[in-house]
């Protein structure tokens, strides 16, 4: 009965997540939407951390049992565009999307300082590699007997908040808005490119000289200067988050409107290409410069540290044993799969004999993303020891790519492996079919399917007819070492 009662309180707590929603904003003054704004961002946020507080203390979760914990956290679910988990002690980590991942967060700073201390920890930024998110994490300990014996925690995708907090407040289009925090970082914004920069550092000069003034006063107005145009902010300070948000607006007959760029074949391979050459030229460079003892496995560690710290399109790092074992990889949220065999193997006894760098099909990786991995030797004195790795997932790769094109619906990009599999189409339901073998879907979908993998290129976009309707498809290659893919596009005229 008691637990029914607490369940109860949750429930009514919880459910000021979707009530507690500002009041028409732009009929408001500017001041006032901003005020309203911020207490709105706030009470979510904490209404989501009380939430947890409260599930961490049920005697049923103190058992520290994922299948009970499911059922306690699922009622938040819809509530934020979050991730709700669970974290044993010993790092392995369970999420309501996906029970138990594999995944292991004890080279988290905020798992680490949640099991020392014992005590919430608030307001964290994270990049999730595994997931491409830009995070922002609380986790609250789950304490029995003055022992962390898990803890529960939840990692709002900002990105997504971001846009659906655009859409609630529907700004006229003179007007922008964002979040940073104490030291600068943007935290929200509508442009995801700009989460996570910072302001002090990578914004415009006005900018920089005029943050510093708001980091001092929780409320007030300046001026600063944003893509070229002179914009009047005003700025309020969110207490409990330490944040500050800003609505700018400028004079309408000044803006300049980006628009999205046409969609072509020929950037969009270019573009793709230069991303695979560049991990193939750091791998190479940072196999080069470090040199590292495979008998120290902090040496391979800080090499491999060094080649994802600055590129979020790498999915991990890895360093395999000549014989295909997972000795060291990175991010170390992926520690579990050490001293297992890597997924993909049929690049190691070919290149024991030609070492040479490899080029792998796609295949499923940790966490079951599908993934690509560039893959460079390692013969410290001209004696083969293993292989370094970069994998990549095709999907961030082209989802940075494509992001910034006006893809109309008709509009289907594809990539195709000479074998006929599919490494990457909008049509997630396609990624790895073999369209050799899936005759029906290739004639359907890619009904010139053979003289694409016969040749390099279109020469010119081909127009086919099906039933009532024109299909264009036009296509190029890209070749690194002994792969060749298939950029196609199509589009229905």
């Amino acid at each position: 009965m008691k637990n029914l009662l607490i369940i109860l309180c949750l429930l009514a707590c919880t459910s000021l997540f979707s009530q507690y929603v500002p009041i028409d904003p732009i009929t408001l003054d500017a001041s006032t939407t901003l005020s309203i704004s911020g207490e709105y961002i706030e009470k979510q946020f904490n209404n989501a951390l009380e939430a947890i507080q409260v599930i961490a203390k049920i005697p049923d979760v103190q058992k520290a049992n994922w299948v009970v914990i499911k059922e306690y956290l699922l009622p938040l679910e819809n509530k934020l565009p979050a991730t709700f988990f669970f974290a044993q002690p010993n790092g392995n980590y369970y999420t309501l999307e996906n029970g138990f991942t594999n995944i292991n967060v004890t080279g988290k700073e905020y798992f680490n300082t949640c099991l020392s201390t014992g005590k919430t920890v608030s307001a964290v930024t994270d990049y999730n590699r595994i997931t491409g998110e830009k995070n922002f994490i609380y986790v609250v300990p789950i304490v029995v007997k003055n022992k962390v014996t898990g803890m529960i925690g939840f990692a709002i995708d900002l990105e997504k908040y971001s846009q659906e907090f655009d859409k609630l407040l529907s700004l006229p289009k003179n007007f922008i808005w964002f979040a940073v925090d104490a030291k600068g970082i943007n935290i929200l914004n509508t442009n995801s490119e700009l989460i996570f920069q910072n302001i002090l550092t990578d914004a415009t000069e006005s900018m920089k000289t005029q943050f510093p003034y708001v980091f001092n006063h929780d409320q007030g107005a300046i001026l600063f200067e944003y893509e070229g145009i002179q914009r009047e902010a005003l700025f309020h300070k969110i207490e409990s988050l330490n944040w500050w948000l800003i609505l700018a607006r400028a004079d309408e007959d000044q803006l300049m409107v980006t628009p999205l760029l046409n969609v072509s074949l020929e950037n969009i391979t270019r573009e793709l290409k230069a991303i695979i050459d560049n991990a193939n030229n750091e791998l190479a460079d940072k196999i080069n410069r470090f040199q590292p003892n495979v008998k120290n496995p902090d040496a391979i560690r800080s090499m491999l540290n060094e080649i994802i710290k600055d590129n979020t399109l790498y999915y991990s790092a890895v360093f395999t044993t000549k014989k295909g074992v997972m000795q060291i990889i990175e991010p170390v949220e992926f520690r579990n799969f050490e001293k297992k065999p890597i997924p993909c193997l049929d690049y190691l006894k070919p290149m024991e004999k030609d070492v040479s760098p490899y080029f792998t099909n796609i295949f499923k990786a940790m966490n079951d993303h599908t993934t690509f991995m560039i893959v460079h030797p390692y013969q410290p004195k001209r004696k083969f020891e293993g292989a370094f790795h970069i994998l990549m997932r095709p999907d961030l790769l082209l989802n940075s790519i494509t992001k910034k094109m006006n893809f109309s619906e008709s509009e289907k990009l594809w990539i195709i492996q000479l074998d006929g599999t599919v490494v990457y189409s909008q049509d997630e339901d396609a990624i790895g079919k073999n369209l050799t073998k899936d005759v029906a879907y290739s004639n359907k979908h890619l009904p010139v399917f053979s003289s694409i993998i016969s040749n390099d290129n279109s020469s010119e976009p081909i127009h086919i007819k099906i039933a009532d309707t024109e299909m264009i498809i036009e296509w190029q290659t890209i070749k690194t070492h002994n792969k060749t893919w298939r950029i196609v596009l199509t589009k229905n005229k």
